[in-house]
This record gives structure tokens, C-alpha cells and sequence, in this order.
């Protein structure tokens, strides 16, 4: 199929979108997946990468408005899903914490002294007798050109934004970030419902708290498969 005869049909369910959807029916609505139109409206890009897994948007495609509206159905689903999997992750983490904090163990001692100091009543807990072993520093490297958002969940990246209805923020929109404007957004950064959409991720550098320009081994992985999977999207679009 041409470029000129994909532009005619919808991006998702092929309808055509020059001529009415049905004999004697009402004209299908349309909306152009601009660039402009697809960083304010993520569900967009959330439901091509649920649909095609590998794609490619130019500015020339069009989508319908059943598809629009299937496809922030689905984003709104997703965050519900993914809001769901964060709360059990944290209760489980909270309840290991409580377990360790409650049982304090000293790396000096053996199993069977720790194991009779917690069946002694009323001994007091001395943290003289601790080694704190302190974690290794993570080493960080400068990239020049690249800048990357806080690795926080705990609140929004907007700044100022003191919202706590969190949600993740889709690998498709980071991916897209991060090739447009050269600005990694961490998986575990997050984003509140009202910023979810609109023009923050148009203007991220105007809206976004301070950002950073050092990154970590794990972050320098993620941003190369983020755009490793752009790479394998665009050649297989041209190929095609």
C-alpha cells in the first residue's frame, strides 16, 4: 500500500476517511496524528504499541474517532493496572521492612548467636555493637547533549505538583521523549492525572522539575533499548 492510500484509511481499523463510513451515513470523524497531536495525547501512541507492537505514525496518517476513543479506553485500563500492580509491590515491600527492621541482625555474630539473642527476654538492643556496612557508591557519567528526569515514584514530575494520584509513564511516550528531545524520563518517574495529557510532554523542559545530566549503568541500558526498539521499528517500516 502507498503512502497516499495509507493516508485515506485509518491508522488502526483501515476505514477509509475520504468517504462516508456507511451508504447514506454520517461522515466519520478523523483526527491527524501529527507530532503535535500524538505528545499530547499518549493513549494514542500506548494503543499502537498494544495493537502493532512495532510501528511507525507519519504525519500523513489519520485515525477515527472510534479508534481514539478504543484507544483511551485502553490507556485508562493499562494505568488502572499498572496503579494496582504498585500498591501490592509496596505492601510487600512494607511488610519486609517491618519483618527485618523488627529482627536487626549483626553480621559479627552466627546464626546460632542471633538465633539465641531474639529468645532473650528483655535484653536491651545496643546499636554499639553494629557494623552498618555502607552500600557502594554509584558511579555516574556526564553525556553531553543528554539530560534525564528524577528517578522518583513518589511524586509527579511536573513541578510544583503535589498530586498523588501517580501513574506510570508509557515506554512508547518515553521512547519518544528521549529521541525528540534528548531527555530520558526513568521508569520509575511518575506523572498525575491531570498532567497525564496535554502540553507538558510538548514542553517538558518548561514544565519538568530540575533535571540532571549524569546517568547510571541502568540508565544508560534502558535508553539504549528504548532507542534500540525506535531503530527496529523504523527499519522494519521502510522494509515493508
Amino acid at each position: 500500500m502507498s503512502e497516499g492510500e495509507q493516508a485515506k484509511k485509518c491508522f488502526f481499523c483501515g476505514i477509509s476517511t475520504v468517504s462516508r463510513a456507511r451508504r447514506n451515513g454520517p461522515m466519520v470523524r478523523t483526527y491527524q496524528l501529527t507530532e503535535r497531536y500524538l505528545t499530547t495525547r499518549p493513549h494514542i501512541l500506548a494503543y499502537a504499541k498494544h495493537m502493532f507492537d512495532i510501528f511507525h505514525i507519519s504525519d500523513d496518517d489519520k485515525a477515527c474517532r472510534p479508534c481514539t476513543q478504543r484507544a483511551e479506553r485502553f490507556y485508562k485500563k493499562q494505568q488502572t493496572e499498572e496503579a494496582r500492580r504498585d500498591v501490592a509491590v509496596e505492601y510487600v515491600s512494607s511488610l519486609l521492612s517491618v519483618e527485618i527492621s523488627d529482627h536487626p541482625v549483626d553480621p559479627l555474630m552466627s546464626p546460632q548467636q542471633t538465633s539465641a539473642e531474639h529468645e532473650t527476654e528483655n535484653e536491651e538492643y545496643s546499636p554499639a555493637l553494629h557494623i552498618v556496612q555502607a552500600k557502594p557508591k554509584t558511579q555516574r557519567l556526564n553525556i553531553d547533549g543528554f539530560r534525564r528526569l528524577s528517578s522518583t515514584s513518589t511524586y509527579c514530575i511536573v513541578a510544583g505538583c503535589s498530586k498523588k494520584d501517580l501513574h506510570r509513564i508509557n515506554n512508547v511516550l518515553r521512547t519518544y521523549i528521549l529521541s525528540l528531545k534528548s531527555i530520558y524520563v526513568p521508569g520509575e518517574a511518575r506523572v498525575c492525572s491531570e498532567h497525564q495529557e496535554g502540553e507538558v510532554w510538548q514542553n517538558i523542559e518548561e514544565y519538568s522539575r530540575p533535571m540532571h545530566n549524569n546517568f547510571n549503568s541502568e540508565q544508560i541500558r534502558d535508553m539504549l533499548i528504548l532507542l534500540q526498539k525506535k531503530v527496529l521499528s523504523f527499519s522494519k517500516s521502510v522494509n515493508r
